[in-house]
């Protein structure tokens, strides 16, 4: 799992966010500064969702 530290105070940022498909960690926060970062995208899990999603709608 990748760990960062605020660019703000330098603690330990917590994961505020999981990918819905690999549970990884996608979106982090400072307990401190309360800064939230950008949302790091996993480009595979998008494409695996988005054609979950599609398959479901051409099914029903």
């Amino acid at each position: 799992m990748r760990i960062d530290s605020c660019k703000k105070c330098g603690r330990i940022l917590e994961i505020s966010r999981q990918c819905t498909v690999c549970e990884d960690p996608i979106e982090f926060h400072c307990t401190e500064c309360k800064i939230v970062n950008e949302e790091q995208i996993h480009l595979n899990c998008m494409l695996v969702g988005f054609n979950f999603h599609l398959l479901k709608a051409i099914s029903v």
